[in-house]
């Protein structure tokens, strides 16, 4: 992406994205009218009427869980509005550039909306947390004549969100691992599913809103290490881990705006490490300061 370009995807990132997502937050959480957003995003006006059942389903359910008990401070529903919009942009384009097909972009939409159903709040635990939301959704959408294929589509892609995996989906959907058992096509789904479902987290200002959610999430789970998502030295690993992108998320800008904020830590230190350590031994509101003006 030449830099002319370049710059006009990223303002149109943060721009229009991250307005967008502050400016739903303000409401009560819209989960059916994302799901409905995203499919026209994606795939247009044409989806069938099982899909959008099934999507509807998933949303019912993700509803009923939080009338059930208070919502979790950062896996709650804005959260999942946020990484469906995000999935149909990143599909639309996918679609665009001729990377997948409808029916299967369809279904990762649909594998989307249910991708944190009955979360519990508590860090990754290399799957459990997905094989809990996979089981919920196959629930929800028993008896709707889903094929076999399609279920386990809905199901690769709610798994894939695990995020001890971000790494070994990306390379395998950039070519670099062999393709899983359902093929290139539903691994790149799963790569783009990772990268809607923290699509809000990686803009430069809501970011940090959502890290101080989910760090108080972890807190109430009882996690030992949650007041380390604080840092700015997590804040650069979680940056570096999509520093890979899939061609949809770099042509809407994506890349850049990662790039960006990872290259301001840059000022603070001879290495990008040594920035991060620098900022994390400052008053945190001064350090957000100097961050947020190399960033500028």
């Amino acid at each position: 992406m030449n830099d002319a370009v370049s710059a006009v995807a990223l303002t149109w990132l943060v721009d229009v994205i991250e307005t967008e997502f502050v400016a739903l937050r303000l409401g009560p959480p819209a989960l059916h009218a994302a799901f409905s957003a995203a499919l026209t995003h994606a795939v247009g006006p044409d989806v069938p009427a099982l899909m959008i059942e099934a999507g509807n389903r998933i949303a019912d359910a993700m509803d009923a869980a939080a009338q059930a008990g208070p919502e979790l401070a950062y896996h709650d529903r804005h959260h999942v509005a946020e990484a469906v919009l995000s999935m149909g942009w990143l599909v639309g384009e996918a679609r665009r550039q001729g990377m997948v097909r409808t029916d299967a972009a369809t279904l990762a939409l649909v594998g989307m909306v249910g991708h944190d159903l009955l979360h519990d709040g508590s860090p990754p635990r290399g799957g459990v947390l997905e094989q809990r939301a996979a089981d919920a959704v196959a629930r929800a959408t028993s008896g709707l004549g889903i094929s076999e294929h399609g279920r386990a589509v809905i199901r690769a892609v709610i798994m894939g969100t695990d995020p001890f995996r971000v790494g070994s989906n990306a390379a395998r959907a950039a070519g670099l691992l062999p393709a899983g058992p359902l093929g290139r096509e539903v691994d790149t789904l799963i790569a783009m599913a990772n990268e809607a479902d923290v699509l809000a987290s990686l803009m430069p200002d809501l970011g940090w809103e959502l890290t101080e959610a989910l760090a108080r999430e972890r807190a109430l789970a009882n996690d030992p290490d949650a007041a380390d998502l604080l840092t700015f030295n997590a804040r650069l690993r979680f940056l570096q881990t999509y520093d890979r992108q899939s061609r949809a998320a770099r042509a809407l800008g994506l890349e850049a705006i990662v790039n960006r904020q990872i290259q301001s830590f840059a000022p603070f230190g001879d290495t990008l490490e040594e920035g991060a350590a620098a900022l994390d031994r400052l008053p945190r509101a001064e350090a957000r300061d100097r961050y947020r003006a190399a960033l500028a």
